[in-house]
Order: structure tokens, then sequence, then C-alpha cells
């Protein structure tokens, strides 16, 4: 395979530096994630493609369908609340498409059905909570106590094979086993406080349950004595394990959410906890977001049992489990109503959305049709293995930030035969599409790209339409992109800044000429830039200044709302003065500092002129500028006038006057007989005029002569020193 060099890539970035034309592009899930999905399912690895066909198979009028459970002849039962009630849906044999016939085959005084099975004479068994019974329902619909375990809850049903009926509890952990009779015993007894959920592997004839609030997952098999053997297959790091499902090929697919509490000394016992976090409530109050904090994990142990996370959410909350069709781990979820399949351990598909806040449960039927239920709105779906026929997705609203020309349009694709894709655009000033947007243009149908045909404005969106003719395949979406040129604006020099005078910038030495501009990538699994063409070196002021006699310097913050290149090119003239004269020609940098010995004393003014010619023609570009406030350039130092040395006793008093035409007296000092210098203040103690008296006694000095030496500087470090010979 041939390879492009680095260093082609690097020029090349450089080359797309100086273009205008920007690409807005989508191509991952998160950017899809962000459109509105009609028919489409959207992959892990940044790809849209027709859902699978869902229809509304029945209404049984619940808030909340909790349970569902297929008998013999294929017909479907649906338990829920509140008040609790079972439902079956009798499919119509000689038209299987038809809305199935429903019958209400029991009614309860308890709050909800949570769980139901079905023995081998398709006599149907609900367990209501809280406080449960287990009620036994005859084909003919009569209905009776069947079973009455001593707990809160009731959380899963499974016959075995030999013909006993497990019932998962909570809030002591029991597992009891019941016989045809309704004669039931504790079966097994966890120390946690929920059995939250169980399933049959049929393989091993062992029930799989995940507990709260240890969020253990564990293998309980039936001993010779008629009691469970526990076995944890793994711990989960949340607390809840709230579905399980066995694979095809063994594998055991656990769902847990909620973070587990810190852990703590122990203390004296806790009531137990009203149902284990908000998942664990059979209650659900309609309307209100039910979230647990920590998010979803999801695990596969593998035959082996080795462990591994497939899955992890922070905002969808897994309800159920189950396998579609074709054998792949669907994930019922909350509390946006997502169902999710995982295609690999490493992908997945959010295959669609019901028209619920949650999907409560999961049923692969006997027949391989997967029925999914919900809560609020309490309906039951049928998961179809073909495609849907049609679907639609839109993305966000892009916002280019300024009124832009929008260009081409081209995606990448893959397109069976009998498949089709076209896109279309529209755009806006407003960042709400339904509101005053263009209407949506002419369907583009060929992926190398067509103009989009949209007319200028600041935000722009598109749509893809996906069909199938017979529902056995599928289109695949790529990635869509769709090119653009912001209107160019000017740029803006917000602020200009003379900096302290004799000091100069320690700018790095520039980068030798001709060589590319290095290109920086985002981390792995982080937004790109919106704009993938441009590549913007910004350079700003460095915080420290070196002293150096005479220099100058002037600082200044610019912008470009298009995110254009500057260049910058800085004038300077005195305040009386009328002519700018060039001081710096097209400059990158935002300062600059120059050697001022040259100019004489007086009050100056800089003015910095931005450019964004470097990222548009020459007809295009535009500048703005931005003069400094008057600042003083000072190369002379300050006078001292009238210094007197006369002897007091032992000591020498010394006075003079520092006078500075232009700036502030910064200091004065005084030797004796070359000793070091010593700071001196002024007679009103305070060093902060253009002119100063000095008038201050020496230490005791010896008899004889004396050389007194005084030093005074201003505030841009001009030195002037003089001296009196005192005897």
């Amino acid at each position: 395979m041939n390879r492009i060099p680095l260093l082609f890539i690097l020029c090349f970035a450089v080359i797309l530096a100086a273009e205008t034309t920007r690409v807005w592009r989508q191509d991952r899930f998160e950017d899809f994630e962000k459109g509105t999905a009609t028919n489409i399912s959207m992959r892990s690895d940044g790809r849209l493609l027709l859902a699978p066909r869902f229809r509304t198979l029945n209404d049984p009028l619940l808030n909340y369908a909790w349970a569902l459970a297929e008998d013999s002849h294929g017909r479907i039962y649906v338990g829920g609340g509140s008040p609790s009630k079972v439902v079956r849906l009798t499919p119509d044999p000689k038209n299987p498409s038809a809305e199935p016939k429903a019958d209400t085959i029991f009614s309860g005084k308890e709050l909800e059905i949570h769980a139901l099975a079905v023995d081998g004479q398709d006599v149907v068994y609900a367990a209501t909570s809280p406080d449960p019974k287990i009620y036994k329902i005859t084909p003919d619909g009569n209905s009776s106590v069947f079973f009455e375990p001593k707990a809160k809850y009731v959380w899963g049903l499974v016959w075995d094979p030999a013909g006993f009926l497990y019932v998962a509890t909570g809030d002591q952990g029991e597992i009891f086993r019941v016989d045809r009779d309704g004669k039931g015993k504790v079966f097994y007894n966890n120390e946690d406080t929920h059995i939250r959920s169980m399933v049959l592997d049929s393989r091993t004839k062992s029930l799989i349950v995940g507990t709260e609030p240890s969020g253990l997952i564990m293998r309980i098999t039936p001993g010779a004595d008629g009691a469970g053997k526990g076995f944890v297959l793994y711990q989960a790091a949340k607390k809840e394990v709230t579905a399980l499902a066995v694979g095809d090929d063994g594998s055991i697919y656990a769902a847990a959410v909620g973070d587990k509490p810190p852990r703590t000394l122990p203390s004296a016992p806790a009531p137990a906890p009203a149902p284990a976090g908000v998942l664990a409530a059979p209650v659900f109050v309609p309307g209100q977001t039910n979230a647990v904090m920590g998010g979803t994990e999801v695990y596969r142990i593998l035959p082996d049992g080795s462990p591994r996370r497939v899955w992890f959410s922070r905002d969808d909350v897994v309800y159920a489990l189950a396998l579609s069709a074709a054998g792949k781990p669907l994930l019922g979820t909350g509390n946006k109503g997502r169902l999710y399949q995982l295609d690999t351990d490493v992908l997945f598909t959010n295959l669609l959305k019901a028209p619920a806040s949650q999907v409560t449960t999961l049923l692969r039927s006997s027949r391989g049709v997967v029925y999914v239920a919900t809560g609020n709105i309490g309906k039951v779906f049928e998961l179809g293995s073909q495609f849907e026929k049609e679907g639609s997705f839109e993305s966000e609203a892009f916002d280019a930030r300024n009124f832009s020309r929008w260009g081409v349009l081209r995606w990448e694709n893959q397109q069976p035969a009998g498949s089709t894709i076209t896109l279309t655009a529209r755009s806006g000033n407003v960042d709400n599409p339904d509101r005053n947007w263009s209407p949506w243009s002419q369907p583009v149908r060929r992926a190398i790209g067509e103009a989009s045909n949209v007319p200028g404005a600041r935000f722009v969106q598109w749509k893809v339409v996906m069909a199938s003719s017979d529902g056995r395949t599928s289109p695949v979406l790529d990635s869509v992109e769709i090119s653009y040129m912001p209107k160019n604006l000017p740029p803006s020099i917000d602020e200009v800044e003379a900096t302290p005078g004799g000091y100069r910038f320690n700018a790095p030495p520039p980068p030798p000429a001709n060589q590319p501009q290095p290109l920086t990538l985002p981390a792995l699994g982080q937004p790109r830039p919106v704009v993938a063409v441009q590549v913007v070196a910004q350079f700003n002021a460095p915080a420290q200044m070196l002293s150096q006699k005479g220099a100058q310097g002037v600082r200044w913050a610019a912008r470009d709302d298009n995110d254009d290149q500057l260049v910058f090119t800085l004038y300077i003239k005195g305040v009386n003065e009328s002519n700018w004269k060039l001081l710096k020609d097209k400059t990158n940098d935002r300062f600059y500092s120059w050697d001022a010995n040259t100019f004489p004393d007086g009050k100056y003014m800089v003015k910095v002129v931005a450019s964004d010619a470097p990222s548009n023609t020459e007809q295009d570009a535009l500048t703005d500028e931005k003069i400094s406030t008057p600042f003083e350039i000072d190369n002379t130092p300050p006078a001292i006038v009238g210094l007197k040395g006369v002897r007091e006793g032992n000591r020498i008093r010394v006075s003079f006057r520092a006078d500075d035409a232009m700036s502030v007296i910064r200091r004065a000092e005084c030797s004796v007989d070359g000793g070091d210098w010593q700071v001196v203040l002024p007679q009103d103690m305070l060093t902060d005029s253009l002119q100063e008296d000095y008038n201050f006694l020496t230490s005791d000095l010896s008899p004889g002569e004396h050389t007194i030496a005084v030093r005074v500087a201003d505030k841009v470090d001009n030195v002037q020193v003089d001296k009196v010979v005192v005897k």
C-alpha cells in the first residue's frame, strides 16, 4: 500500500489554511445522535441504516406493561397495572399481520402484575406486587391464589422442565420453589436484599440470577436435597442487576445499574430499603423521570466463565434483555424508550425509539418474533426481522456563525440493489429550523456530490431519505458533508497598549522561511473541529519582558469571526504630527518592540492595522485598525540641579533638585567616597513628580575631604550622575 509522506500532509495543511471554503462533515455516532430519526437506526461506528419494522401489536390499556409470556399456541400474555391485569393477545392464524384479539383474563385488586410464567398446560401464573400473591389462571379464565411468598416483592417467575415454579423475591433475597400443587419452600436465600432478576439456563438446567445491592450475577443449581447451591459468576461494578439473558452460544448477558454506596464501618442494622433504587420500584409515577445515578453497564460472561463489559451508558437505564431473531442481544431502556442491539462486543446499534418512556420487557417468541412491552404508556409492539421500507433522518442545525454561501452536498454510502438514498438541505437565519427557514431543496441523488441549492444563511440542515424496495436489505449512510464559504467579516482589534519604556519583548526566534505549519490532531474520541480545512496559527505576547535601555513596546488583542489568519502592520507618529510613519510591516505576532533611541523625546501613538489577506483573495480581504493611547518616548536623563554639600558636625548635609522634562523621577541614590549606593527620599517623602527636592544628612564621617556622589533615574531608567567634594 502506498503511503503519503508526513511532510506532504503537513504542506497540504498549510495550503488548505489559505482557502476560505470550509466543510461541515458528520460521520460519527455522536454526530448522528443529535439529529432526529424516523425509522432509522444508528450504529456506534457512525452509520445510518433503515430500522427494523416496528408495529403496534395491541394496546392492553395499561399504564405500565411489566411482563410478557407465551403459551404453546403462540398466544402472548401481558401483565402490568395499575391496577393489576393480565391481557391475552391471540393472533389471527389466517392473517398474522392483523391486530390480535385482546382478552382480559385476570383483574386483581393489587397494584401491579410484575412477573408472568406459563406452564406446559398453558396455565398462566401471575405475581402481583407489592405484598405479592401468585395467581393461577387456567385457559378458561378461572383464577385462584396459587402461592403466597412471605416477601414484599416478586421480581421473576420461571418454570423448569422438572415441573417446579421458581419465584424470585425481595426484600429478603429469597428464591422459592413451588410444586404443581402450590406447595413451596425456600430454595435459595441470598444475603442481598433482592433477587432482582432471574432466567433459566436451559443448557445446564440452572437458574441465573442477579441481586441488589451487591450487584452479584450468580448461577443457582439444584442440589440433591432440593436446595439451591449458589456460585457467583461475577460481581458487577453497579449495585443492581436489572436484567439477564442467556445467549444461543451459552454466554450470559447481564445489565446492572446504579452506583454502589461507599463502604462504611459496621453499624446498627438499617431498615430494609423500600424497593432497591428507582429501578427496583414496581410502581413508576407517570410523567416523571426515573433516573439512576451512575448509568448502566452490560456484561457478557463467556461460556468459559470469563466476564467483560460490552456496553455502557450514562443516560440510558436498561430494564430488559432478550435475544433478537438473529440471536443478538437486545437492550430495552428508559427513560427515552430506546431499543439497542449489541452487534458484537464492541459494536452496537441504536435500533429505534419506542413511543413511550420505558421499554420495560422483551420476549423472543417460539416463532422468533420479538415482542416489546413499554411503560408510560403500556403498549405491546412487534419487532420485525425485516427493515422498514422507508425512513428519514434530519441532522442537527449547523451554525456557521456567520452568513454563508452553501455549496456541494456529498456523502459516502453502501447502496445494495433495490435500495435508494436521497439527500436534501435547507437553510435559515434562526437556530430553530421550524421558524421560517427555506423549503427543503430538490433531492440530491448522486453521492459524488451536487450543488445543495439552498440560499445563503447562517444555519444549515440536511435530511436523508432511505428506502428499500423489499425490506430485506438496507442502504447504509457512512458520512455526509456540505461545503460552505462564510461571508468575509472584517477583523477586529479590541485593544492596543503601549508597554513600559525601557523593556523589550523576549520573543522566540521566528521559524525558518517556508517551514510548513504543523497539523495538530484532536485526541481520539474527542470532537473534531468543524472546519477541517482550516489550520490557523495564533501568536500571543510573551508575559515577560527584558530590560533594555531605550526600548519601547506595544501589544494588541485582535480576533476574526471567520477564524481567518491575520497579518498586522504598525505605524507611529507624534501626537502633534499629521502623517503616520511605517514602524513594522506584516507581522503575524500580536506584539512588537523596537529601539526608540533614535526618536526625539515626546508623546507618540501607534496605529495597528489588521488584515485578513492571508485567508482571502485580494478583492475580498478586509482590514481594521486601532490607535493606542499616547505614550512617552524619553531618552534624556533627568538633570541634577544645585548639588551642594555642607558640613554639620561629623555629618554632611546634601541638597539638590532632580528635574526631568518628560518622565517622573523614579529613584535617587547617594554614595560617599565610592561606597555602596543608598536610596534617598525627597523632602515630601514621595517619588512621584517631574521635579523632586532632596535634603538629607549623611552618616557620621571622619574629618577631612569626602566625595559625595548622587544618582537619579526616571521611570524609563534614564540615569544622571553628579558629585560634590566637601573638605
